[in-house]
């Protein structure tokens, strides 16, 4: 989320500086879509991902909590149990 934030004010501040806009702006983009392609990866895969463990394991279906999820991202995990 760092990166993305950086990102994101390097591409705001293409505004001002014309010499190499679309340049910076297309590059800027590209960057933020590979900062969120790991993010958008774990969200789909952690949507099955209990169940086909549980089913792989034979285990009992215990609960449905999805192990990933996006506001997790920003809880500390510092004395935070699950």
């Amino acid at each position: 989320m760092v990166f993305i934030s950086i990102s994101a004010v390097l591409i705001a501040s293409g505004v001002w500086a014309q010499k190499y806009q679309l340049a910076g702006t297309i590059i800027g983009l590209l960057s933020i879509i590979l900062y969120l392609s790991p993010i958008v990866k774990a969200y789909r895969v952690a949507g099955t991902l209990k169940r086909e463990f549980n089913r792989a394991f034979n285990l009992p279906e215990v609960d449905d909590r999805s192990p990933f999820s996006l506001g997790k991202m920003f809880i500390p995990t510092r004395g935070y149990s699950l």
